[in-house]
């Protein structure tokens, strides 16, 4: 799972020669209302992506969603129809995990600022640092002082599926054991997969359900987002395969107890319909949306969603890394419209800043 990358408008750099684009049958006539520049900005980024690279797009502006999908085959550019063909979308997924924590709070089944040890059935090697405990509202923010990853997770001994390793087991031996507390928390934000996954689990263990369960009851069913889940394996939508860095198939990551930092998997329509809920004032999902710390003078964090304020106007955002995927989601709210890059190019790779670029520049464009 990558870092929220901070918001880059710079241009796209070109790769070799570029591919033409052409149509593939069955396109939607939806695709026709691309502008010449938005194409060209999407050719860019796949000009330099492996054979069998996908993007997904999703364009949201006043209540109207447009679609696209864009394929590199044989070194050519082809629309394609994967409005519905599934990614894992990685770090996203801790805006779920921070939308269920919001909605636990707005039913009074929990509150933020619970110190984690009381929610625990374990005792923590350390909880507090200069008399601060590290409550969930730290978890959800990336201030709770942990780090990224527990000290005994090595993503390197296991390089194709990193966490699928580390369980329960391992986490708890950490939390007794190990844990250590880097900086005070609430005081200053630093990301933390660790954080978050530790946050939905306390939330698995406070409301005795599972990670998916909950998100299908919270989330995706009140919203009909039929096809965002952990486990894809009995789903009726293609679940697109993943690309390493040259190009390969790699295989789709088992996050394990790290499911919350990043372990689902959706698709432009359900993201859509995802983003269409940011968009609102009227539910639990705008509580995420109100500045908790500043990373700077111009960027922070809300719970879960990453901004950036420019000009009159706030961005949101967030970022996904898995193996072989690179995903992006923005959005506008003062100006009602959002953008979603789905893509099965590896976060390894130089094009997945490209990717995240380009989610940036599409919304730019609206």
């Amino acid at each position: 799972m990558r870092y929220i990358l901070h918001f880059l408008f710079l241009s796209i750099l070109i790769y070799g020669c570029t591919p033409k684009i052409e149509k593939a049958s069955g396109i939607k006539s939806n695709n026709a209302q691309l502008s010449p520049s938005q194409l060209d900005t999407i050719q860019a980024v796949l000009q330099g992506a492996p054979n069998g690279a996908q993007l997904s797009i999703a364009l949201l502006k006043d209540g109207q969603v447009n679609f696209t999908g864009l394929q590199r085959e044989a070194d050519t550019l082809k629309f394609v129809n994967n409005t519905d063909k599934l990614f894992e979308i990685g770090s996203i997924s801790k805006t779920f995990t921070t939308a269920l924590l919001s909605y636990y709070v707005a039913q009074g089944n929990i509150q933020l600022d619970t110190p984690i040890k009381d929610l625990l059935p374990v005792q923590l090697n350390q909880s507090k640092l200069n008399g601060k405990e590290i409550t969930l509202k730290h978890l959800a923010n990336h201030t709770s002082g942990l780090p990224r990853l527990p000290t005994n997770l090595n993503p390197f001994w296991h390089l194709k599926n990193p966490y699928e390793p580390y369980g329960k087991t391992e986490l708890y031996e950490y939390l007794e054991k190990k844990m250590k507390i880097k900086t005070e928390p609430g005081k200053t934000y630093a990301y933390s997969n660790l954080g978050m996954a530790l946050l939905g689990h306390i939330l698995t263990l406070k409301m005795n359900n599972s990670y998916d369960e909950m998100v299908q009851e919270i989330i995706c069913q009140p919203n009909d987002m039929f096809d965002t889940r952990m486990d894809v394996s009995n789903s009726k939508q293609e679940f697109v395969q993943g690309l390493n860095t040259g190009g390969e198939p790699t295989p789709a990551w088992n996050l394990n107890i790290h499911e919350a930092a990043g372990g689902l998997k959706s698709n432009a329509r359900d993201m859509a319909k995802y983003i269409q809920l940011q968009l609102k004032d009227d539910s639990f999902h705008a509580t995420n949306h109100v500045s908790t710390v500043n990373i700077n003078d111009e960027s922070g964090v809300g719970l879960g969603w990453h901004y950036r304020r420019l000009n009159s106007s706030t961005v949101w955002a967030h970022t996904g890394g898995t193996g072989g995927f690179t995903t992006c989601v923005c959005f506008d709210k003062s100006k009602q419209k959002g953008s979603i890059v789905l893509s099965n190019i590896s976060p390894f790779s130089k094009q997945s800043a490209e990717v995240n670029k380009l989610c940036f520049r599409l919304l730019r464009g609206l």
